[in-house]
């Protein structure tokens, strides 16, 4: 849950600098970049309002709350994400840390790969990554990975994916529809998904915890980037961030008989965020 103690300025949704704005200009031209622009600012500054304001009553202090938001459905992250600017690659998430922490951003993804990922990882497992972007924390996984498994929603990250993993011929890839129903029962040792479950629609969310209940194996564990309470809009707006609390997500998880083993508030780059750990338990833990 977010306190709106003061009224936030209209700021251009995600990607639109005013470089990027050009860049998209020439690309698209000028009637295809402001009316994307447009529809944005008003799916976010307009209609995500009506329906906050309509289930008011549903959000409280207790981290409990989800509220499914117009501009955080499936086809609006895939427009997003496959119109998004990745020259960077998805590093200027990383340099946010600083930002919002005042931290350094190198430790910070040092102690954030050293506790997440090979804190559950070992060699040659079958990973998945949900939402690679531009392949920043594919790097660290491939080395590792038997088999790493790469979906997302956007095609255009799929493809800046294989361009950069080219030579690596352990990784298969995968554009996402609606579901993850397509990835193969109890075929997953580990899943990681960072900067990504953040943007999305708690009932979307709820439906990819099921299939993933599905396709990890007894045992295995998934480490999931997802939105929590926050102190102020402004910070939540900052980050495009759903309407979706821990226990919520918890709940989710539970629901479909797996266990949680963390959820953590301190590693996230953004304050208010969260890193749920969670696992298949193994025929024994289930007895």
């Amino acid at each position: 849950m977010i306190s709106n103690s003061k009224k936030e300025k209209i700021k251009l949704p995600l990607e639109d600098t005013l470089g990027f704005i050009k860049k998209r200009i020439k690309e698209k031209g000028i009637i295809w970049t402001i009316h994307d622009i447009s529809r944005r600012v008003f799916l976010r500054k307009f209609l995500d309002k009506i329906v906050i304001l309509n289930k008011k009553n549903n959000l409280s202090n207790t981290d409990s709350f989800f509220v499914d938001l117009p501009s955080h459905t499936i086809e609006e992250n895939r427009r997003a994400w496959n119109n998004y600017d990745w020259s960077q690659g998805g590093d200027e998430w990383t340099l946010d840390v600083k930002k919002y922490k005042g931290q350094d951003p190198n430790k910070w993804k040092t102690t954030l790969v050293n506790e997440m990922i090979f804190g559950y990882l070992k060699k040659n497992l079958t990973i998945l990554e949900i939402g690679p972007g531009g392949g920043r924390w594919t790097e660290i996984f491939q080395p590792f990975a038997k088999k790493l498994i790469l979906c997302d929603i956007s095609k255009n990250c799929i493809e800046i994916c294989k361009k950069r993993f080219k030579s690596k011929n352990n990784i298969e890839y995968y554009l996402i529809n609606e579901r993850l129903d397509f990835i193969e029962k109890e075929s997953i040792d580990y899943l990681w998904s960072y900067d990504v479950f953040v943007h999305i629609n708690p009932t979307d969310i709820e439906k990819y915890i099921y299939d993933i209940s599905k396709f990890l194996k007894p045992g295995g564990y998934a480490v999931i980037h997802h939105s929590g309470s926050y102190s102020n809009y402004k910070l939540k707006n900052e980050g495009w961030r759903a309407y979706l609390g821990s226990k919520s997500f918890a709940k989710f998880v539970t629901t479909c008989g797996m266990i949680i083993i963390q959820q953590n508030e301190i590693l996230p780059h953004l304050p208010g965020d969260v890193i749920t750990v969670f696992k298949k338990p193994t025929l024994i833990e289930n007895n």
